[in-house]
């Protein structure tokens, strides 16, 4: 007979113990105790337990992140595990390599600070992989997540993802990848033309909604930037032509915005959104 205590340990923790211990045993990694931790997290967040997932975030990335912006990925960046083992948890993660934390760190960064190269390298494996695979897919979203450092990216060889791509006969992603370098560039032009407040030129680089929603090596999209930097015509602009940018998030916490009137901004974005909402309206 089961006690009401065993009843709810069996319940709540049975089937995440077992899956992560089976992995733990397979994987036999340096620190199995991090490890397992690891791999509770990953069933945590691969099963929605105890997150929350934002409407509208096309792949519910949010919910595989703590409200400091840390992963699964995060946290198993920082330590050792042995590099076969960290290879396999970013093959079951579930998690984006491009997502960063409140300090704007990706789980790269993690483990570059860290000094854990073990992990760097497999990191920069899993991305030559997906070069080698063919995986358009997930090159694409780790572009638009804003994870540039993919282009840093070399094997033992020294060759990049572009030469390793052709060495494998993936001239897919060769091209892909001169078309993503292209768009990195065309996605810092219109970072600038927001800086600098220029709503022509927003309108004209902003000409698909893929530019628009790419996020810079902060986590921020266009509108995020627009945002900090005041200019509610830009904000408006973009809010309307791309309605999803509305409802995509930046890096959990961010430093706090200092103006000299926060009642003044917060009366300029409140008159923006309404002008937002009677666009909607008059449609």
């Amino acid at each position: 007979m089961w006690t009401d205590d065993g009843k709810y340990l069996a319940e709540a923790l049975g089937d995440a113990l077992i899956k992560s211990l089976s992995d733990v045993n397979e994987a036999r990694p340096k620190d199995p105790i991090s490890y397992l931790a690891c791999c509770l997290y990953s069933y945590r967040y691969n099963n929605n337990i105890g997150t929350r997932t934002l409407p509208g975030d096309k792949n519910d990335k949010n919910a595989s992140q703590d409200r400091n912006g840390q992963s699964v990925l995060h946290f198993a960046a920082g330590r050792p595990h042995g590099r076969p083992a960290f290879y396999r948890l970013l093959e079951e993660a579930g998690c984006s390599l491009a997502d960063r934390d409140h300090q704007y760190q990706t789980p790269r960064d993690v483990a570059m600070q860290a000094g854990l190269m073990e992990n760097v390298a497999a990191i920069d494996k899993w991305v030559v992989n997906l070069a080698v695979t063919g995986n358009v897919a997930e090159l694409r979203q780790l572009v638009l997540g804003g994870y540039d450092q993919m282009f840093e990216v070399t094997d033992s060889a020294g060759r990049n993802l572009m030469e390793i791509a052709h060495l494998y006969g993936q001239e897919r992603i060769v091209h892909f990848l001169t078309e993503a370098m292209n768009f990195l560039d065309k996605r810092d032009w219109l970072h600038k033309a927001i800086r600098v407040g220029s709503l022509p030129h927003v309108e004209y680089i902003a000409d698909t909604e893929d530019v628009a929603v790419a996020k810079d090596t902060k986590g921020r999209t266009s509108l995020h930037l627009a945002t900090l930097c005041e200019e509610t015509e830009i904000m408006q602009f973009l809010a309307i032509q791309y309605p999803i940018l509305l409802m995509m998030g930046d890096n959990p916490h961010p430093p706090p915005l200092v103006t000299p009137s926060l009642h003044n901004l917060a009366t300029k974005l409140y008159t923006a959104f309404l002008r937002i909402l009677d666009s909607y309206v008059g449609e």
